[in-house]
């Protein structure tokens, strides 16, 4: 386990929302039993707890708990949580499987930890009132054509970066519950850019957008066989690229409808 203390108090008066980058050990060494002899290599994989605390060490109130951390390769996870209680410290914990046979050493691997921002805690989105705005009303399965494209609406990415915004992630739990709700839909997520960059880089902005939006649906429990994900550059333009309002417009995600099941 990791710690830190916080510039500010977390407060018990917001919700926070944090991401971090895991990814599963292949080559973990340390696996002690319990009396601290070595018993060989482990790789089994962990979970990690977010923990909120008054002082360094502290586990005064788990905060969020991960799936078990299975992939090798680094994906981002991103999460909120509203404490009951006042914290001035974090701390980030591998944990192992529960219930368990034995308990083992954990071996999570981290990097690029966001800051924790607070917002004002609010209800999720629920698509299925029709007293919520829906953002994407295109996205209704009893109108849906296979081959049919839907631009993302309010999905915000950071200058010259695949990260999101915060302002995201109501169009990205939306399509989430979608997914969740027909599970025989199978879509492609297409990034779009302007014509303004070079080929390469519009080519990479362009997948590394659409990766970002893959995996976020991934992590919050989408099936990645059902999403496939490509980067199209400037290729298919929506606008003229010769004002900036058609820029805007071609600097874009979407989502194709690649097969529905009856």
């Amino acid at each position: 386990m990791v710690g830190q203390k916080l510039r500010k108090v977390m407060s018990n008066k917001y919700c926070y929302r944090f991401s971090i980058y895991l990814s599963k050990s292949e080559v973990y060494k340390r696996n002690l039993d319990t009396d601290g002899t070595y018993k060989g290599d482990n790789t089994t994989p962990a979970k990690l707890r977010v923990w909120g605390g008054s002082n360094l060490g502290s586990k005064d109130e788990l905060l969020w708990e991960s799936e078990l951390i299975i992939n090798s390769r680094w994906l981002n996870f991103n999460f909120e949580f509203n404490p009951k209680m006042n914290h001035t410290y974090i701390m980030l914990e591998a944990y192992y499987k529960t219930p368990f046979v034995f308990k083992y050493n954990g071996h999570i691997l981290v990097d690029k930890a966001s800051d924790i921002v607070p917002f004002i805690c609010n209800k999720p989105l629920d698509t299925t009132k029709t007293n919520e705005p829906k953002i994407l009303k295109e996205l209704d399965k009893s109108i849906l054509k296979e081959g049919q494209t839907i631009k993302i609406d309010k999905l915000y990415f950071k200058a010259d970066s695949s990260s999101f915004k915060d302002d995201s992630y109501p169009v990205l739990n939306e399509i989430y519950e979608f997914l969740n709700s027909n599970k025989e839909i199978i879509i492609e997520i297409g990034g779009h850019t302007n014509n303004t960059p070079p080929d390469e880089y519009c080519d990479k902005l362009s997948l590394n957008r659409a990766k970002s939006v893959t995996n976020y649906l991934v992590e919050k429990g989408i099936s990645s066989n059902r999403i496939l994900y490509r980067g199209y550059g400037k290729r298919n333009p929506i606008a003229p690229n010769s004002t900036p309002e058609g820029r805007k417009k071609n600097q874009r995600v979407e989502i194709k409808i690649i097969s529905i099941k009856k």
